[in-house]
């Protein structure tokens, strides 16, 4: 471009502003240029895309007439999105409910995607974490709830008749890394219950145990007879014996190491197990009585309590009371939603008790609609009176026959205020296509303008 000077004005122009915009302004008189919005963007409401070279040589313009676009709201079942916003190049991140794991990408960014942006990563979704099947148990059962074994489902054990279970009689499907599920504990065992040891004088006995079922055998010594005649009849009257092993408890472990028999008087004090505490007024004592059988209260260990959670905006019920091993239901107030899990139970961390994860109560957003999209000359848009508008709803722009479309042809439901639907702006035009040949020729004439002047 030719720099031409009138007379009594100083020869200065402008440099290049942004890219698409190579050239020099001339400051014979002001001079503006028509903005494009990047890829991405889109004109902000009540700014103009007009750039003007300064007599100062330096360009003027509103602040921000370009805004990034706005991708759809991401929706996930189970979970939620962290993300200050929805605007083009906002990566957005996903999060499973505490009984869920995550299936798919982690995170999604919005990209350009043909005229508009879209998110370049499909939503992810949330499934609840499963258990491999429990095990199971020799002279035992379990009973599993409609053979769910799923996060939170519980099994619990029985023994057959004649065993004692050994143990914890429940177990439940719990998570640590909130992908894999592992049962809370091992599974108990059922052991034969023990007979007293028998004895005989100037004799044997043969067997492997005492206990339920078994049989034993008496062998007299050489030298004596057996005084009922056969070695394997019934068991003969002698003075009384010693206790077997020590009875076994959920709640509490015998002291170690342990014997195979007790004289009667003997007293084991017991020690809770991790999650108990002993129970007041009751003695952690167990007995051998004269009669070979072990005397203990009941419940003399307890589970321990948890505190009741504290969940703003809800409630929680139970069924029993919140010691160890409890499960609680939670439920939010009206116009609240909730966020994780919908209960919790009380389980064993660092050797104390506390709740397994606790879900929050978020306030419900409210629903947001637009009115009708607004009208153009010489157009029209593809929504309808009888449409309803919600966030996010998007509308389509087309001109008639001999016009042409200046803008972005769609627009979409957003929110002001955090309530209050709005249709995003500018609203395209429709242009005649006189005024395309004369905004084709207009540089043309200017350019001749300057350079005859």
């Amino acid at each position: 471009m030719a720099r031409v000077q009138r007379a009594g004005w100083p020869l200065l122009w402008c440099g290049s502003i942004i890219q698409i915009i190579e050239r020099e302004c001339l400051v014979v008189s002001a001079k503006s240029q028509h903005v494009r919005c990047k890829p991405g963007y889109t004109a902000a409401s009540g700014k103009s895309s007009v750039v003007t070279c300064l007599i100062n040589t330096t360009w003027s313009a509103d602040s921000e007439f370009c805004i990034r676009k706005q991708c759809s709201v991401p929706q996930i079942e189970n979970g939620k999105v962290i993300a200050d916003n929805f605007q083009f190049e906002t990566t957005v991140k996903f999060i499973c409910d505490a009984e869920y794991k995550l299936k798919g990408s982690s995170s999604a960014t919005c990209v350009i995607s043909g005229n508009g942006v879209g998110w370049d990563m499909a939503f992810p979704s949330c499934e609840i974490i499963p258990c491999l099947p429990p095990p199971g148990i020799a002279n035992g059962q379990l009973n599993a709830e409609n053979g769910d074994f799923t996060f939170g489902s519980a099994v619990t054990y029985s023994c057959h008749h004649g065993f004692s279970l050994i143990g914890e009689s429940t177990i439940y499907c719990t998570s640590e890394d909130k992908l894999n599920g592992i049962w809370s504990g091992p599974a108990p065992e059922c052991k034969g219950k023990q007979c007293s040891v028998p004895q005989i004088e100037n004799g044997k006995v043969i067997a492997d145990n005492f206990q339920f079922e078994t049989t034993v055998k008496f062998i007299c010594d050489a030298e004596e007879e057996a005084a009922w005649g056969r070695a394997d009849a019934s068991l003969p009257p002698w003075p009384p014996g010693d206790c077997g092993s020590p009875p076994r408890f959920p709640f509490a472990e015998p002291p170690l190491p342990l014997n195979d028999s007790y004289p009667p008087g003997t007293q084991l004090r017991y020690r809770c197990r991790p999650g108990y505490t002993a129970a007041s007024g009751k003695s952690p004592y167990v007995t051998c009585l004269p009669d070979t059988t072990w005397s203990a209260e009941s419940d003399f260990c307890i589970g321990k309590l948890c505190d009741p959670p504290d969940i703003q905006h809800g409630k929680f019920d139970y069924t029993t009371d919140l010691r160890f091993g409890a499960v609680i239901n939670f439920t939010c107030n009206e116009g609240y939603r909730l966020i994780g899990g919908s209960s919790a139970q009380c389980i064993l961390k660092d050797n104390d008790v506390t709740w397994s994860q606790l879900p929050i109560c978020e306030r419900q957003p409210p629903a947001v609609f637009c009115g009708l999209p607004p009208a153009i000359d010489n157009g029209k848009h593809n929504g309808t009176t009888e449409s309803n508008f919600a966030y996010g709803s998007v509308v389509v722009y087309k001109c008639n026959d001999g016009f042409t479309l200046t803008g972005e042809a769609s627009i979409h439901c957003t929110v002001e205020d955090q309530s209050h639907g709005v249709w995003s702006k500018p609203t395209p035009e429709c242009k005649g296509t006189a005024s395309k040949i004369i905004a084709g020729i207009l540089p043309l004439l200017l350019a001749m303008l300057v350079i005859h002047f």
